[in-house]
């Protein structure tokens, strides 16, 4: 199982490239010592994930992932983004806050729960806790999860549009009869 679960052997040195990447790219003049020491510890624990990048793409994975981390702060502007995202992020809430969300969970298979609690766990799945067999069940603090639905929401405007095409369509249809049927 550990062998599984281990990280690739990988061809750079770890300790400097690393360093590098945690100064340049993930913390920033405004940050307290505290938040710097948050920062380097969250890239510690996604090192298997960021390693591979650093190999394949050395000189541009700096810029990139200061990009990345820049888009996955951006917050909702009322100003400058379009009101039909607000639309979509106001839907969410509401499904998560409404008890749907909820009830969704219950409906999955024991097997795919254990399965995206694996997925959205804080840390890599480790040997015990494959074995305990830990589930997504549903919860009753979702604050946290439509702070995280928001922050998708808007990395995935902000980088692939194209793959909430569909959703920003429908509510742009929606939109228009009830526009449409007000007028009448």
């Amino acid at each position: 199982m550990r062998k599984a679960t281990a990280s690739a052997p990988s061809r750079i040195d770890n300790n400097e490239i690393l360093q590098h990447l945690k100064e340049a790219c993930f913390t920033d003049q405004s940050m307290d010592l505290a938040a710097k020491r948050e920062a380097f510890s969250k890239v510690e624990q996604h090192k298997i994930l960021l390693l591979p990048v650093i190999e394949s793409y050395p000189s541009t994975c700096v810029n990139q992932l200061k990009s990345l981390a820049t888009s996955a702060s951006k917050k909702f502007d009322h100003f400058n983004d379009a009101p039909i995202i607000n639309v979509i992020l106001h839907a969410g809430k509401t499904y998560l806050l409404d008890g749907h969300a909820e009830n969704d969970v219950l409906l999955i298979s024991p097997f795919f729960r254990g399965m995206l609690y694996q997925v959205g766990s804080a840390e890599s799945p480790n040997e015990e806790m494959l074995l305990q067999g830990s589930t997504f069940v549903p919860t009753k603090s979702m604050p946290q999860i439509i702070e995280e639905f928001e922050h998708l929401i808007l990395f995935v405007l902000c980088n692939k549009p194209e793959l909430l095409r569909q959703q920003l369509e429908q509510v742009k249809e929606i939109q228009e009869s009830v526009f449409d049927a007000c007028s009448h």
